[in-house]
C-alpha cells in the first residue's frame, strides 16, 4: 500500500491550534490525518519547523467494539480467518478492558509524541503515562533536552 500524504495546512500550525494546552503543550493537536505516517523525507519543510522539537500529548481511551461490527471488520480482509463466537468475542473485550484498566486505572492513557527525526515515518513516542500530570512533566523534560519550543 503507497502511503499517501495529505497536504499541511494553516489550520495544522501551532499558532491556529484550538485545542485545550496546558503549560503551552497542546493536547490532542489538530494535525494532518498522515501526520504519524509520512516519511520525513516527505514532510514539508514549514511542518518540520513548526513541529520539529515541540512535544505533545494525545489522549487514548479505551473503546469497545460491537459483536456486528466485528464481524462486519473481519469480513472486509481478504484472508479466511474463523471468527470468535459472540460469547468468546464479548468475553475477550471484557479481558482487554480489564487489561486497559489496569494499565491506565482513569481509562485514559496519555502519549506524549514530538517530532525528533528519531522514527523515519512519523513522531517519536517519548512514552505512555497514567496521568496528565506525568506526561506534562515528560514533555518539560524533552523541552529542556532540545531547547527549543
Amino acid at each position: 500500500m503507497e502511503n499517501q500524504k495529505d497536504d499541511y495546512l494553516p489550520e495544522h500550525y501551532p499558532e491556529n491550534q484550538t485545542c485545550e494546552r496546558v503549560e503551552d503543550i497542546f493536547i490532542n493537536p489538530h494535525l494532518r490525518e498522515s501526520f504519524n505516517s509520512t516519511p520525513n523525507n516527505d514532510r514539508d519543510s514549514l511542518e518540520w519547523e513548526h513541529w520539529y522539537a515541540r512535544p505533545f500529548i494525545e489522549i487514548d481511551e479505551h473503546s469497545e467494539e460491537s459483536y456486528q461490527d466485528y464481524v462486519k471488520r473481519m469480513s472486509s480482509i481478504d484472508i479466511e480467518i474463523k471468527l470468535d463466537t459472540e460469547s468468546q468475542f464479548y468475553e475477550r473485550q471484557k479481558e482487554l478492558k480489564d487489561a486497559w484498566l489496569k494499565a491506565w486505572p482513569t481509562g485514559k492513557r496519555y502519549d506524549v509524541r514530538c517530532l525528533t527525526g528519531g522514527a523515519w515515518d512519523r513522531s517519536s513516542s517519548l512514552g505512555m503515562f497514567a496521568s496528565l500530570g506525568e506526561a506534562i512533566e515528560r514533555c518539560h523534560q524533552d523541552i529542556a533536552l532540545y531547547g527549543c519550543m
